[in-house]
């Protein structure tokens, strides 16, 4: 059996971001999520994600600057 994709949700709407992990997850996904842009940069570091979705505009930081660092 193949191991499940991880995706990383980043995104400070708290509904949203658990939503949608909520959905991913009963997809058969397995899911991480983060509030901000540095526990994100964080868990992808620690936990390398097959993909990353996140919000473009976050209040410590952007998704193009996450992008940059990742």
């Amino acid at each position: 059996m193949a191991a499940k994709k991880k995706i990383l949700v980043i995104g400070d709407d708290t509904h949203l971001r658990e939503s949608l992990t909520e959905i991913l997850d009963l997809e058969g996904f397995s899911c991480l999520a983060a509030g901000n842009a540095k526990s994100g940069i964080e868990a992808a570091k620690k936990h390398m994600p097959d993909v990353v979705i996140m919000d473009i505009q976050l209040p410590d930081s952007s998704g193009f600057q996450i992008c940059q660092e990742l």
